[in-house]
């Protein structure tokens, strides 16, 4: 991010644009079937960007674009809303790819689909994992936490909603910032947070997570804007950016997850 001029916090004014109060002309309002959100992309040892752009492992990006939206792993965010999901993947040595897919936690397409709540494979279970030759207990469908935000301590041009994904061994960071952010009983966009990466290292190979922990109040610069922004996302929808062969690199890359000790 060196050489970009870096927003002062009390100027947000420029995300009047993204509540529909103002046009850009040349952009057509976006429908619902066309609005992406990408999502905050950890960047692992494993990962294309690594290979192919050079990029160091442990940084955070813009899963569409791949714009380094921080270099050192730390990310201030301000959270706009909550959405649940739910990933299942056919296993890699079978060619790998997402069986199932639930946009909303609640209602699967794909193999086997439909009702989240009454299927097999989001409950745990002991399988034998041939790569570490023992029997482990597995959640074959894995929840999948998502917040939306807006992050505030990158340039003008990175200020725009944004997913923090947390699925995995990130899955127990995300339901903690969740909870967190449900404790303070006022609107998600009143406080900040901020999201950095730590490197674990387990009997697998050696990989990164998300973290976070509180930053204090929102800028209220801020805050005028985001209710605008919840209201118009909420009222139109939207469709999480998940590329199927970057989040199944992901998981895979997180391997240890498969073991319910993670989740602690």
């Amino acid at each position: 991010m060196s050489g970009k001029e870096i927003v002062k916090q009390d100027d947000y004014s420029h995300l009047k644009i993204m509540t529909g109060a103002e046009e850009v002309k040349g952009l057509a309002p976006l429908s619902e079937e066309m609005m992406l959100v990408p999502r905050i992309k950890l960047v692992q040892p494993l990962s294309d960007e690594v290979s192919a752009m050079k990029y160091q492992a442990g940084i955070l990006i813009d899963s569409i674009s791949k714009d380094i939206l921080c270099e050192d792993g730390s990310l201030e965010i301000v959270p706009i809303m909550y959405k649940e999901s739910r990933l299942m993947y056919h296993p890699i040595d079978s060619g790998g790819g997402v069986k199932c897919m639930s946009a909303d936690g609640k209602t699967g397409n794909g193999d086997p689909g439909g009702s989240c709540l009454n299927c097999q494979y989001r409950q745990w279970a002991k399988k034998y994992n041939e790569k570490t030759k023992k029997e482990e207990n597995v959640q074959e469908c894995s929840t999948v936490a998502n917040i939306v935000c807006i992050p505030v301590n990158v340039p003008v041009e990175n200020q725009y909603p944004i997913i923090a994904t947390f699925m995995k061994t990130s899955f127990p960071t995300g339901k903690k910032l969740i909870n967190s952010i449900y404790q303070k009983r006022v609107n998600p966009w009143h406080f900040k947070y901020e999201i950095f990466t730590e490197l674990v290292k387990g009997e697998k190979g050696t990989y990164y997570e998300m973290r976070f922990k509180p930053s204090g109040k929102a800028p209220e610069a801020i805050v005028e804007y985001m209710e605008s922004i919840f209201d118009l996302m909420n009222e139109k929808g939207y469709d999480v950016h998940y590329d199927e062969g970057e989040m199944e690199a992901e998981a895979e890359a997180m391997a240890d997850a498969d073991s319910d000790d993670t989740f602690k």
